[in-house]
């Protein structure tokens, strides 16, 4: 059934000035372990070949189901906030092939960092500090800028890159008010757009740019989509569950992971106009991005997988699982398109998902074949957030719990 639009103007506001916050940034420059295959770890130093591997490959076709849900439009309440900044320098790693180098986040002892994004000045990343309350700011050079927002106890979880050097996050508490922020990379000044009232429980996760400058969020039991003018959208989707990741497809519709209840799992579409599909899988499905083409790749986490799905519905799986009879196969925690063919993972042999423990994790990169190459990060109960690729020199820029990691892959 289709329900008619509501749109209602919602006012509110309240100035809260922002803290000043530091963040220090300490490089590392470490020669991977990767394995010799059928032989120990590597000796420290050394770069011997990585481990190259096969991965089990299924395919087949999957079921699909669609549906047409109506959205809600209202005008967002804004809020704008300057926040003060610091700024620390760290030294510059000099890489060779295939080395990590880390910037620990040691303003608070556990900032739990999350999800990541290239700045628009082409030399620095963004990313959010879920426990602490912040987003931060790396530049290629190590230095770190972190920005404290201006509400407590609120959770703080996606970002995105918006039109016009702004960055757009989620920013909700459990059965509090939700708000959707936009900070503007240059002054670090912050707006928050209401677009829920308490008794929604929205509770926001991941966002993503979509086509023609607004932007997608999910949450809930529900995806949504917001203007730089306020305007917004909610699809509720209370029938196949919670999105998790969330991004814009090739085709130009929004695609996304989803949970319903912990029982049911899958990948799922949706356009601009409301037009649902979804494809339901049964195992848990979590990190989300664009291919090539006419696909999108995503991570099986609790499973061991990587799997592709073409926007008809073909599904390849990749089973990280018994490719070797020498390594633990990582389970894949967050996916990254780095050229035409290849994608770089980042997981460990223990489940972030079931409350991690001792690694080792491994930075890893796949292609349409099934091979695969794991090197594994120097520290290892350190677990994997969120990778972006960094559009240079087969370079991947990821977060961890408690550092950010570039990773340069052999040439």
């Amino acid at each position: 059934m289709k329900m008619k639009s509501n749109k209602m103007l919602m006012s509110r506001r309240k100035a809260i000035a922002g803290i000043l916050a530091t963040g220090a940034g300490l490089s590392i420059n470490f020669a991977t372990a990767p394995l010799s295959f059928a032989s120990t770890f590597a000796t420290a130093g050394t770069n011997p070949s990585p481990l190259k591997l096969k991965a089990t490959i299924k395919n087949s076709q999957i079921v699909l189901k669609t549906g047409k849900i109506a959205g809600k439009k209202a005008k967002a309440t804004l809020k704008n906030y300057t926040l003060k900044t610091n700024a620390q320098p760290a030294p510059f790693a000099a890489t060779t092939t295939a080395t990590f180098t880390a910037f620990p986040v040691t303003t608070t002892s556990n900032p739990r960092l999350g999800n990541m994004v290239k700045g628009d000045d082409g030399s620095s990343f963004f990313f959010v500090e879920e426990k602490a309350n912040r987003i931060g700011k790396i530049t290629t050079q190590g230095a770190i800028t972190e920005y404290l927002l201006p509400l407590s106890d609120y959770d703080l979880h996606g970002i995105a890159n918006g039109p016009d050097d702004t960055f757009w996050f989620t920013y909700s508490q459990h059965r509090g008010p939700a708000y959707i922020g936009k900070m503007i990379g240059a002054s670090g000044q912050v707006t928050l757009y209401n677009v829920g009232s308490a008794d929604d429980d929205l509770n926001l996760l991941d966002i993503t740019r979509g086509p023609h400058d607004p932007l997608w969020f999910v949450g809930s039991e529900l995806v949504g989509c917001i203007y730089p003018d306020g305007e917004y959208t909610l699809f509720h989707i209370d029938a196949i569950g919670t999105p998790g990741s969330i991004v814009t497809g090739s085709d130009g519709a929004l695609w996304f992971t989803y949970d319903y209840h912990g029982d049911t799992y899958g990948v799922a579409r949706i356009t601009t106009s409301g037009d649902l599909t979804y494809y339901p899988m049964q195992d848990q499905t979590d990190d989300i991005t664009a291919g090539d083409g006419n696909d999108l790749w995503f991570t099986q986490e609790n499973t061991q997988r990587i799997g592709r799905l073409t926007t008809s519905g073909q599904l390849t799986q990749y089973q990280l699982s018994n490719v070797s009879t020498t390594v633990s196969a990582p389970s894949p925690r967050t996916i990254a398109r780095v050229s035409s063919g290849t994608y770089a993972f980042a997981g460990s042999t223990a489940k972030l998902s079931s409350g991690g423990g001792a690694g080792p994790v491994y930075m890893g990169t796949i292609n349409t074949s099934g091979n695969i190459k794991l090197y594994q990060q120097p520290d290892q109960n350190d677990f994997p957030r969120d990778a972006v690729y960094a559009g240079w020199a087969n370079e991947v820029w990821y977060t961890t719990q408690s550092k950010i990691y570039k990773f340069r892959l052999d040439s």
